[in-house]
């Protein structure tokens, strides 16, 4: 399951409405593969992150070991105001 904010997500929530298949009208069937538009790039990446998601994703133990993983790899992190897990 997933929140998003509408305002800030407004464009990648385009995008997923808007990700669709090849239509084959030789065949009038959809293919298999996506049509590559503005819309499958931010729906690729929604996709990513849903195969790298994991149930403690949101939990404060798991973003702590992730920022600690991070600063011992000394990894440049962003500095940034808005939290996606609060």
């Amino acid at each position: 399951m997933c929140e998003f904010d509408q305002d800030k997500c407004k464009q990648g929530l385009k995008a997923l409405a808007n990700y669709q298949r090849k239509w084959d009208s030789k065949n009038n069937v959809f293919q298999d593969n996506p049509l590559h538009n503005w819309a499958s790039n931010g729906s690729d990446a929604f996709q990513q992150f849903g195969l790298g998601a994991r149930d403690d994703s949101r939990s404060s133990a798991f973003l702590n070991q992730m920022s600690s993983q991070r600063q011992a790899h000394d990894e440049p992190t962003a500095d940034v105001e808005y939290n996606i897990y609060e």
